[in-house]
């Protein structure tokens, strides 16, 4: 039963952070340029700043765990997985995992941008 209502947490913080993704995304990139980039530029760094605000007030203050259930994993987790990314990298360096962390994030960028090219490759060989 925990785990079902965990989901339903999770789920509603998600279904708004990804409406407020596309929202931000879509008038970021309008107001400044018109490239895509922009927008996600725009919530990727907004949700780094969340991120470190609610961990730290959630921790400090000592929250009910659906809290961080539904803002951290649900609401800023689908309004941008990068924050995410990013205080994982925080946390591997600030734990003294200095080599651990910087590969981690060196790493997930070379090695995914690879993947990237990759599924480009497959993908076109799907199509024909």
């Amino acid at each position: 039963m925990r785990l079902a209502l965990d989901l339903i947490v999770v789920g509603l913080g998600g279904a708004a952070g990804a409406a407020l993704r596309y929202g931000v995304s879509s008038l970021a990139g309008r107001l400044f340029s018109g490239d895509a980039f922009v927008g996600t530029l725009c919530v990727n760094l907004i949700g780094c700043f969340a991120v470190g605000i609610l961990w730290t007030v959630f921790d400090q203050r000592s929250v009910a765990r659906w809290n961080s259930l539904l803002w951290l994993v649900g609401f800023v987790g689908s309004f941008t997985t990068f924050s995410t990314f990013a205080f994982e990298g925080f946390e591997m360096i600030a734990d003294g995992n200095v080599r651990l962390g910087v590969g981690y994030v060196v790493g997930s960028n070379v090695v995914g941008i690879l993947f990237v090219m990759l599924g480009i490759a497959a993908g076109q060989k799907l199509a024909g």
